[in-house]
């Protein structure tokens, strides 16, 4: 690991903070008027953390992704499918102090560099983050009940690569 949190003023754009073993994208960060981006493998922004409100959500599309919040405000467990810069994840743990938290993130390097730079608190017993293809998770029967729990929440990224658009739009978004 090329980098930590003790050493954020040192980050210059595009370092490599963390290898990846393949086919796993690269990881870096770059910093911005004091937000941190998460990159996979290009310039697009995976992920972002305001240095001064850590816990907070910075980029609109993730914030949108909370929407869910509207039906269920007490959730009993929430599952995360790609860690990103683990707003998400961090954003839940601080909200729902009642709710297990679980991530899903297949690239090892993301892990490592969302807790030593994008302050992912370590695992307890309400937040796991498992490093392994989303896919197998959801394929896995033992985690079918999550699913069809009313009291459970699955949030996921727009995939990689991929167009999203947002509802009232039919204008084609960049990838995030």
């Amino acid at each position: 690991m090329q980098t930590s949190a003790a050493h954020l003023p040192n980050i210059k754009p595009g370092a490599v903070c963390a290898p990846a073993p393949s086919p796993c994208p690269a990881v870096t960060v770059s910093e911005h008027e004091g937000v941190l981006y998460l990159h996979l493998g290009t310039e697009w922004i995976q992920g972002a953390m305001r240095l001064r409100k850590p816990d907070a959500i910075e980029i609109e599309y993730v914030q949108q992704m909370m929407m869910w919040m509207l039906f269920n405000q007490q959730p009993r467990h929430i599952v995360q499918l790609g860690l990103g810069a683990a707003a998400l994840t961090k954003f839940c743990y601080r909200q729902f102090p009642a709710a297990r938290i679980t991530a899903i993130e297949l690239n090892p390097a993301v892990i490592a560099i969302c807790h030593s730079t994008f302050r992912l608190p370590p695992d307890d017993d309400r937040l796991q983050v498992l490093q392994m293809d989303a896919l197998e998770f959801v394929m896995d029967s033992a985690n079918h009940a999550l699913r069809t729990s009313c009291r459970s929440t699955c949030t996921m990224p727009p995939p990689a690569g991929r167009y999203w658009t947002r509802p009232s739009s039919t204008r084609r978004a960049r990838p995030a």
